[in-house]
């Protein structure tokens, strides 16, 4: 889908969800973006980057934003913005298509002071700076979860606890990996010699790259804390169950003591004791005294303990 704004008598901003093959070709039509420029544009695939083509006065933006479900999916999508002159086109998913309304914001404000179109390139960079900082609230939001669900083990460790660990520990690997692709793509563009910025805004992508890297250390911090915590829960789960399996194993083997004894004194054969009036008596109390041997060949053995 197109939506097409003008912005000033100098600018023209088009907004493109989900573009079809026809609505592609108009763009290159209309406003002379090449092929090869919008199959970046609209790669769900694509990585965060810059790309340039001077001869036609295109420059292209690919940053790494949150869905707007990421809480259920955990996951980041790229979005692009692409100058060609005078016309400036921004490419989202359904999932990011949130991003059009805080775009729009920008633009309105700086429309107010008049100064479309030398600043243009501000409405991009507060647009990134507002981008970026929802990281830092996904990152927040992640390590509360972490911290509600630790809760939860000391009342009661249990696989549906650990699973959950490892659904934040998926989600906070993918805000990591972006986080590293967005500030990689940041400090591309503060050292390209032709973008041509005024020094307020070096000022404000310096900001954008701070906030992208600490958005970026949080990750790795959040993500250390959820793989060692996991890790140790787990561990933990997994003794408990060999526990378990230890004194089932045990157990069988109590059980199977008795059934033993009675069934040799079942069979047509001559045993001590065997036609005595207290031979079932003694058979009960030979069944206790194996399982007592048992008992304390595990207990010896330190069976319980390893």
């Amino acid at each position: 889908m197109l939506t097409t704004r003008q912005i000033s008598s100098g600018y023209t901003w088009v907004n493109v969800i989900e573009p079809t093959s026809s609505e592609l070709k108009s763009l290159v039509d209309d406003y002379g973006a090449t092929l090869e420029i919008l199959g970046y544009a609209v790669d769900r695939n694509e990585r965060a980057r810059v790309e340039t083509d001077l001869d036609k006065n295109i420059f292209l933006i690919i940053f790494d934003a949150l869905t707007n479900n990421f809480d259920n999916n955990g996951q980041t999508e790229p979005i692009s913005f692409l100058t060609i002159g005078n016309v400036i086109i921004t490419f989202t998913h359904n999932s990011t298509s949130y991003m059009q309304e805080i775009f729009e914001n920008n633009i309105n404000h700086i429309k107010e002071n008049d100064l479309i179109t030398h600043q243009i390139f501000d409405a991009i960079l507060e647009t990134l700076y507002t981008l970026t900082n929802m990281y830092l609230d996904a990152i927040t939001q992640i390590n509360f979860q972490r911290q509600s669900i630790q809760n939860q083990f000391k009342n009661r460790l249990n696989r549906t606890g650990i699973d959950s660990m490892l659904q934040l520990e998926t989600s906070i690997i993918y805000l990591l990996t972006s986080a590293k692709a967005n500030t990689s793509l940041l400090l591309s563009m503060n050292r390209m010699q032709n973008l041509q910025m005024d020094p307020e805004q070096h000022e404000r992508l310096e900001d954008v790259i701070v906030e992208s890297q600490q958005a970026q250390e949080m990750a790795e911090l959040c993500s250390d804390i959820i793989d060692r915590v996991s890790s140790s829960y787990s561990n933990v789960l997994d003794n408990n169950l060999n526990h378990t399996m230890k004194f089932l194993t045990v157990f069988s083997i109590v059980l199977a003591v008795p059934n033993i004894v009675f069934g040799f004194y079942g069979q047509n054969v001559p045993l001590p004791f065997g036609k005595a009036s207290w031979g079932w008596e003694f058979t009960i109390l030979l069944s206790f005294g194996l399982i007592g041997i048992v008992y304390l060949i595990a207990n010896w053995s330190d069976f319980f303990k390893k």
